[in-house]
């Protein structure tokens, strides 16, 4: 066959062979990591500030940054504590009655504050939160039973230094149900000073 077609057998043994490009690993498929460079965080996991690359520590100002928020949030959940505690009390007297179910609201109000003053909520704000709502929860309680004692509520909150505190507690804890709505404003605030989306 070379002896009849010469020129044509010439043309193929001068094309050149091409070798074909790797291949890319199609969606779905496990991809080579590249050694050495840093990786970008996954869902969840802390994020770069602004301005500096991956893998690089945060400036200090924007730590103190940090800082300086969380302290904000819990001087904001200490003052709705005591506001919401105030507000429980006083309406509890001057209707005569106590919702103890309502008490659950001083949790959910500190939570509240506490995650919209916070720069990143999550489980830290979450658990800020309910340790803010732990003495909040009591001071309610101690309101109530001292309003009711002095029997107007100016006059309570005037002898509240002179309050043997560990009598009313002890006397607000004497039914069992002080524990149930004590703890349920306890993780309600915890759930509340969690960001929606960390809530499982």
């Amino acid at each position: 066959m070379s002896d009849v077609f010469p020129e044509q057998s010439a043309t193929q043994a001068q094309v050149p062979q091409q070798s074909l490009p790797a291949q890319q690993p199609s969606y779905g498929q496990p991809q080579q990591p590249s050694y050495g460079q840093p990786q970008r965080p996954s869902y969840g996991q802390p994020q770069q500030p602004p301005g500096v690359a991956f893998g690089e520590p945060a400036p200090a100002p924007y730590q103190e940054s940090r800082g300086r928020s969380w302290l904000l949030a819990a001087l904001a959940g200490v003052v709705a504590g005591a506001l919401a505690a105030l507000v429980y009390a006083s309406v509890s007297y001057l209707i005569q009655r106590e919702f103890l179910m309502l008490i659950i609201a001083i949790g959910m109000v500190i939570g509240v504050t506490v995650r919209m003053v916070s720069a990143r909520p999550g489980a830290i704000s979450g658990v800020l939160a309910a340790v803010i709502a732990v003495p909040a929860t009591l001071a309610a309680a101690i309101m109530l039973v001292v309003f009711f004692a002095a029997g107007s509520i100016p006059d309570g909150l005037s002898v509240l230094g002179d309050v043997n505190y560990g009598t009313v507690v002890s006397g607000y804890f004497s039914d069992p149900l002080g524990y149930v709505w004590f703890a349920a404003s306890v993780i309600f605030a915890f759930v509340s000073g969690m960001k929606s989306g960390d809530k499982r």
